[in-house]
């Protein structure tokens, strides 16, 4: 093989290496984005996620005009129910898509670790305002397997 060839060859495996590393990039970019994606935007937002999953319903801020539609809902850090997993112990107390939360065992709803800690394995009471009614409910404790 003459100089010619040997560089022709080398050449070509270091553009090999050089295109299977791009490649390599491109799939971790890829690979890091879809994480990112995926992850709530903000440790509010993940702390949410983890309420909604102890209790089995979602609940988010009430704003004004949401209050207003419900008929209850006077105070800014009270949290309205926006889902309720069938099954889930939110639907075994009788939670409702719309109840604003007023309480949670006594605590505000809006301190989101208070709520938390309520609702993770003991029976919880929640006060929520119904359509302008106020109603009691006991959230059953965590079913331990």
């Amino acid at each position: 093989m003459d100089a010619a060839d040997q560089r022709r060859a080398t050449g070509n495996v270091v553009m090999a290496i050089v295109i299977a590393g791009a490649l390599l990039f491109a799939a971790l970019v890829v690979a890091v984005r879809e994480i990112r994606l995926q992850s709530p935007a903000s440790p509010h937002a993940r702390t949410l996620l983890k309420l909604d999953s102890t209790l089995g319903a979602t609940l988010e801020p009430l704003d004004a005009r949401a209050a207003q539609s419900l008929g209850g809902g006077s105070r800014v850090d009270e949290m309205v129910v926006t889902s309720v997993a069938a099954g889930g112990r939110a639907s075994s107390a009788g939670l409702r898509v719309g109840d604003v939360v007023e309480t949670v065992d006594g605590r505000d709803p809006a301190d989101l670790d208070a709520a938390i800690d309520a609702v993770s394995t003991d029976p919880t009471r929640i006060v929520v305002n119904r359509h302008g009614s106020r109603v009691m409910l006991n959230v059953p404790a965590v079913a331990h397997a």
